[in-house]
């Protein structure tokens, strides 16, 4: 009788969670946020969750400011990153673009 042991990979699953904070953010711009944050699992294979907090700043021109906070969770590290804008497009790519190099920077250093 022979035994063979078949090893899995541990398989992470991301979970994306995207908060519009006292507004209703568009459906092209959640699938827009949805489809890029996808990509963040091509940086670090251990990727729990990403929480994105859509949110908009008054300032005293009566102008709102764009606001996009990214949450990242790694087993063991939360990593946060945050970025203004005109527009939540260009704060999201912006924080994103952040968020990706935090997370290559954790994978290089574990």
């Amino acid at each position: 009788m022979n035994l063979f042991l078949i090893e899995e990979k541990k398989r992470f699953i991301m979970l994306t969670q995207i908060h519009a904070v006292h507004f209703t953010a568009d459906a092209k711009l959640v699938e827009m946020v949805e489809e890029k944050v996808k990509k963040l699992e091509h940086f670090h294979p251990k990727i729990e969750s990403v929480d994105v907090y859509l949110k908009l700043e008054n300032n005293h021109a009566k102008i709102k400011e764009k606001v996009v906070e990214i949450k990242v969770g790694i087993p063991g590290h939360k990593l946060f990153c945050m970025n203004k804008g005109e527009t939540f497009e260009t704060a999201f790519l912006h924080a994103l673009e952040s968020a990706s190099e935090l997370v290559k920077k954790k994978k290089e250093t574990n």
